[in-house]
Formats: structure tokens, C-alpha cells, sequence
């Protein structure tokens, strides 16, 4: 496959050693075109349906049909993302969470979150006071002190296990760009390319065994009912 970015294998063999779940995604580069259906009012009062052509990357999707339930062999998974240059996903298990930062959905500054759209200014990871920075201080977690990958999109999922099998909201309307991942659902792995910003996804010190992942605080056993449930 020539002019394509390398995912990294090897990087992938460490989270399948670490004891995380691995299952096959797509190459970074496929796509899908979709159509998006909206309705618009015309000044006569008419309502004309418009139909929009879209192109879907697939990049962070599963390449089979209910994944969640399907048994996937480490070496096979490796091979294939070798062969075929593809990704790789983490499996959620029933004591999994991960919390998923991406800065692109941190939305605009409170001190311009009022201002017109062209004046506004946006949150980074660097702004003090965002909502990453909110969230760390409200539930009492360190980045340092978990395993986490840094995103293609220069985000992070940091993962912890829970305690106990509990149901987890999919988000807190207080910290927007945070997203809370469990089981059932499935993130894309350390040596994967991001199918938009074609970067790759790492990690800084990886762990070596699976139990060496932290307990979830308490605070952040985040309760049914902010946002969809996981």
C-alpha cells in the first residue's frame, strides 16, 4: 500500500501484552459515502427535503459485525493489521472504563463563550482552567498516575478499572470534550493512525500488566442519568 503512513504493530503487540482486548478496525484511509437527509422552509412556506452527499471514515470502526461477542485471536488481529496496514481497537470489558479527553470539543473560553462566534475563543489542552483541568480537580485524577495514550487528535484516554460492574453515563454536561468509554464499547489502540489528522496514537510509559491499572476513584463511578449510558 504506497504513500500510506505505517501504523505500528509493535505498539499494538504491547497493549495486547499488557492484557487489553484487541479487536480489528479498518485501514485509516476507508471510507463510506452517506447521505444526510434535512428539511428546509422555503419563504413561500413550503418545505423542500435536502439530501447531502457524505463521505464516512472508517478508520475507528470494527471490521466485523457484532464485535462485542466475537472471539478474536491476539496473533491474528497483529497479522491482519500488519498485512493490511489497519488499525486496532481495545475491547471494553465489564470492569473497563475509559475516560476520553479530546480538546476539539472543549467549546469557547467563559470568558468569550458569550461573545459572537467570530470573537470567540477556544479551549486547548493549554488553557488553564478547561475543562480537562476541571474535570482532574473535581474527581481527583492525575494523568501521571494512570496508564493513557495520547490521541491522533492530541487528546488522551486514560484508563482505570472500576471496582464493581456499575453502569457508566456516556458524558457530564459540565465538562464538555469528556467522554466516559465502558463496556460494549471499544476505543481505537496505541499504533493506530487517526483516520482525519493521519497521526499516530501512542502512549508515554506503558504497562507492562494489566493489573497494574488503577482502581476508578469513587467520585468518578459517574452515576445513570447525565447524557446517554454506556
Amino acid at each position: 500500500m504506497p504513500d500510506q503512513i505505517k501504523v505500528d504493530v509493535s505498539m499494538m503487540r504491547v497493549v495486547a501484552s499488557a492484557g487489553l482486548d484487541i479487536i480489528p478496525l479498518h485501514n485509516y484511509t476507508k471510507t463510506k459515502t452517506g447521505t444526510k437527509k434535512t428539511k428546509v422552509k422555503q419563504s413561500d412556506g413550503s418545505v423542500v427535503e435536502n439530501v447531502e452527499t457524505k463521505i464516512i471514515e472508517l478508520g475507528k470502526a470494527p471490521t466485523d459485525g457484532k464485535w462485542q461477542e466475537k472471539l478474536y485471536n491476539v496473533e491474528a488481529v497483529l497479522s491482519y493489521a500488519q498485512s493490511q496496514n489497519a488499525n486496532v481497537g481495545i475491547r471494553l470489558g465489564k470492569l473497563d472504563v475509559v475516560i476520553d479527553v479530546d480538546h476539539r470539543h472543549f467549546g469557547p473560553t467563559d470568558a468569550t463563550k458569550d461573545l459572537p462566534k467570530v470573537e470567540k475563543v477556544l479551549y486547548t489542552l493549554d488553557t488553564p482552567g478547561n475543562p480537562f483541568d476541571r474535570f482532574c480537580r473535581d474527581f481527583g485524577i492525575s494523568l501521571d498516575a494512570h496508564f493513557h495514550q495520547i490521541t491522533g487528535s492530541g487528546g488522551y484516554h486514560i484508563f482505570l478499572k472500576l471496582p464493581e460492574q456499575v453502569q457508566v453515563a456516556n458524558g457530564l454536561d459540565a465538562y464538555p470534550g469528556i467522554e466516559f468509554k465502558a463496556h460494549g464499547r471499544q476505543i481505537v489502540a496505541a499504533g493506530s493512525i487517526h483516520p482525519t489528522t493521519k497521526k499516530l496514537y501512542t502512549f508515554d510509559d506503558p504497562f507492562e500488566l494489566r493489573h497494574d491499572l488503577q482502581i476508578c476513584p469513587p467520585r468518578c463511578h459517574i452515576p445513570e442519568g447525565d447524557r446517554a449510558v454506556s
